[in-house]
């Protein structure tokens, strides 16, 4: 499934408004393609496309001729996995500069070309309400840094994605403040630090799943008691770093919850840990 193929057809879609991928085919071509093609598009599902990168993301996918990609056992392009097949992503020579600079060298460089107008990133989509990533492996803070940037974006999901940290959180509360519903279940990446921003940011923020996020603590509940306000279901199911007296604070000090999963709070054992895992 690519804008292509449609576009060959003679078909117009510049005035289309959801697109909902099936699973697994869509690569950064067809990405890319959407992002150019479709600027009135609202709703945009891509869960399960594990074949998209960071270079569909950032519209930088022409900047990888195709016989430099490298491809794991399964055929599956790896590019944002090593920095060693493009100058937009190569590491520092100096490897002591290397801690944490595979990432910062990668946004710079895309903000570059992004200044320079010369590639199209998924936030081209101006009109964009609904957003889904989920179970989307190969994308990383990189990419969804720099495309999820919607005013008017309402719902964003991005469960699943191993490779997502606080980085991608702080972007998107600073950068989607209209956000009502926000899916973060199993990012196991992510921090305290992370929620917190989010909290702190996302004023209308209505609903959270933050289900199977071990990292996350009472902190995170503190913060959300703090400043959402409005939010009405939360899901921090098998947060083994939260407590029960935790969870039963924030009930106690925010009225507008309706809704709150908390099955397996603080206490999850090995069955649970490899059942969540697949």
């Amino acid at each position: 499934m690519t804008v292509l193929c449609w576009r060959r057809a003679g078909l117009s879609l510049s005035s289309s408004t959801w697109i909902w991928a099936p699973v697994s085919p869509v690569s950064d071509v067809g990405v890319n393609g959407i992002a150019k093609h479709l600027p009135a598009l609202r709703f945009l599902r891509l869960a399960w496309c594990k074949k998209m990168t960071d270079y569909g993301l950032t519209g930088l996918i022409e900047e990888v001729p195709p016989e430099h990609h490298e491809h794991d056992a399964e055929g599956q392009c790896k590019c944002t996995r090593k920095a060693n097949v493009s100058n937009i992503f190569n590491p520092p020579k100096d490897p002591h500069t290397l801690e944490n600079g595979l990432l910062k060298l990668s946004v710079e460089r895309t903000a570059d070309k992004l200044r320079s107008g010369t590639v199209t990133p998924l936030s081209n989509l101006k009109a964009l309400r609904s957003l889904d990533i989920s179970n989307c492996p190969q994308v990383t803070d990189t990419g969804l840094v720099t495309a999820i940037k919607f005013q008017e974006l309402k719902s964003l999901n991005l469960s699943f994605c191993p490779d997502l940290t606080d980085a991608t959180l702080k972007s998107v509360a600073k950068h989607n403040p209209s956000l009502e519903s926000v899916c973060l279940s199993r990012c196991n990446q992510i921090t305290d630090a992370g929620i917190m921003g989010i909290g702190a940011r996302l004023q209308r923020l209505s609903s959270l799943e933050i289900s199977g996020c071990d990292k996350l603590t009472d902190i995170s509940l503190q913060a959300l008691g703090k400043n959402c306000h409005r939010l009405k279901t939360l899901d921090v199911s098998y947060c083994s770093g939260m407590t029960v007296s935790g969870v039963s604070q924030l009930e106690a000090r925010l009225k507008t919850l309706v809704s709150v999963k908390k099955a397996c709070v603080g206490a999850v054992g090995d069955t649970t840990r490899l059942f969540l895992r697949h």
